[in-house]
């Protein structure tokens, strides 16, 4: 609902589909949506419990 396009991989690294002309402050905002995003999904309990296990 970020309106961001992102595949993880095993590696642990994100890859992400912004278009490839981007300015500073459009990849300040991926990156600030991209947070957002990873903070909301490890409050879900199944989420955190999933990675522990």
């Amino acid at each position: 609902a970020k309106g961001l396009v992102i595949r993880a991989f095993n590696s642990g690294i994100l890859g992400y589909a912004p278009p490839l002309c981007c300015t500073d402050d459009d990849i300040d905002g991926i990156l600030e949506r991209t947070r957002m995003t990873l903070d909301q999904t490890l409050e879900d309990n199944d989420v955190r419990a999933a990675m522990k296990g």
